[in-house]
């Protein structure tokens, strides 16, 4: 009998082969798929990352913008920022991400701002973990709060008075040393009013206006030129009466907000000094003068404030008295603003300022604010012997200015009567000046770009 072996080794070979090609290719196929996906997740992680680079880059220009704001262009080199080269910079980290902010040294800066975003799925953490991106931007002044001469609710009407024109006090050509310089003066004073009425603006006997009225549409500005009222460049008053070609527009269309009060920290009440109540030794000798108040820098309140009866006050530093009462100085009571000083003076019920009135020894209307709040509804009164240097913000009051006033500054209230010789000096400063109250404009920004 013959036995026949059949051999396979060389069936199962191939068989062997094509199994390990095919699992080879699986495994090929899976790691390709792999890394395809590991790839992917790496690209939307830089996606990632690249997209949150803007709203690092404005963190750090809106760090800038308040810095500048805040302390000017004088003070730059404070609160972490160091100076290297021709600009500041400093370096703001969000997390794991951060970015570094350069402000230029020119008057009106430039920002630049440098992001650098994490990628989390990087595998070399020691270099390539970070995309960044580069914004820049320009700036330019921006308006303060008042930019014109006057501007109302409801109507002007000046039945007596003297005038109302401009200066500048950061520009020697249109002041002397800062002040208002009636040689010097200029013909762009702004009165401004909301009312619709037909005699929303009334001037007469002799009243002048060196610049302009603007209201809305359809509004009466009645200019008496038979009383001597006018309105126009100095040319035209000098030589003309009445209401200049040019000089009225009829476009006005704006709002003008509410004050809200103050929310302070840290704040001291206000008291007197007892030695004018007690025969006890005087408390607030400063430089000679008795006070019967005195601020040095902080925020302050009382519920109501009076000086009078030759009584004064100094304020010193940069102060915040909040009143929520009245507010009155007369019978040759006198506030004195020291130089260097800054005030900001909010009131929620009736403001009268006569006697010897406020004394601003800084010469900037910018350091000086009155502001009424909404409940201050009553007439604010001003018929000091002083001359006044700052602003008043009492939107929701009638504004009497009377007997000899003189204003330097600017006005927004609801309406407003000039009566007696009053005359309002408008300081073009304050139209670049910022809530700040530096010398200096605040700034906006002007243009945007990506570098």
């Amino acid at each position: 009998m013959n036995i026949t072996i059949k051999h396979r080794s060389r069936e199962a070979g191939i068989v062997l082969l094509t199994s390990l090609l095919i699992m080879g290719f699986v495994c090929i196929t899976l790691l390709s798929i792999f890394c395809l996906v590991d790839n992917q997740r790496l690209t939307q992680s830089k996606d990632n990352s690249w997209n949150r680079i803007i709203p690092i880059c404005e963190a750090g220009i809106d760090d800038a913008m308040a810095h500048i704001n805040y302390g000017g262009t004088g003070q730059l080199g404070s609160d972490g920022w160091t100076y290297s080269g021709s600009n500041y910079s400093r370096t703001l980290h969000l997390g794991n991400d951060y970015c570094v902010t350069t402000i230029s040294t020119d008057s009106v800066p430039v920002i630049t701002s440098s992001g650098y975003a994490q990628i989390p799925l990087s595998s070399d953490k020691a270099n390539s973990n970070y995309v960044s991106r580069t914004i820049q931007i320009t700036t330019q002044p921006q308006n303060g709060p008042f930019p014109n001469a006057v501007l109302l609710k409801g109507s002007f009407s000046a039945g007596t008075g003297d005038s109302m024109d401009s200066f500048n006090s950061s520009d020697p050509n249109y002041s002397t040393n800062g002040l208002y310089d009636c040689s010097k003066r200029k013909s762009t004073a702004h009165l401004q009013t909301m009312s619709t009425s037909d005699e929303a603006v009334y001037l007469s006997h002799s009243f002048k206006i060196y610049g302009y009225v603007d209201t809305p549409p359809g509004t009466g500005v009645i200019v008496d030129g038979n009383q001597g009222g006018a309105v126009g460049d100095a040319n035209w008053i000098n030589t003309q009466e009445g209401l200049e070609p040019g000089h009225n527009s009829t476009t006005l269309n704006t709002i003008i907000p509410d004050v809200s009060a103050p929310s302070l920290a840290n704040t001291m009440t206000l008291t007197p000094n007892p030695s004018y109540y007690y025969n006890s030794p005087p408390q607030y000798v400063i430089d000679g003068q008795t006070y019967l108040f005195a601020i040095n820098g902080g925020n302050y309140t009382i519920d109501n404030l009076m000086v009078n009866r030759n009584y004064k006050m100094y304020v010193g530093g940069n102060c915040t008295l909040y009143v929520p009462g009245n507010f009155n100085v007369d019978d040759n009571g006198q506030i004195y603003l020291a130089p260097g000083a800054r005030l900001k003076l909010y009131v929620g019920g009736q403001i009268s300022l006569g006697g010897a009135g406020l004394v601003n020894a800084t010469g900037n209307a910018a350091n000086c604010s009155i502001l009424g709040l909404p409940t201050c509804t009553a007439d604010v009164s001003f018929d000091g012997s002083a001359q006044f240097i700052g602003t008043f913000y009492v939107p929701d009051a009638k504004f009497n200015l009377a007997g000899g006033s003189d204003i330097c500054g600017a006005i927004v209230a609801n309406s407003m009567v000039v009566t007696g010789s009053g005359k309002l000096h408008y300081d073009e400063a304050l139209g670049t000046s910022g809530a700040n109250g530096n010398s200096g404009a605040s700034i906006q920004v002007a243009s945007w770009h990506e570098l």
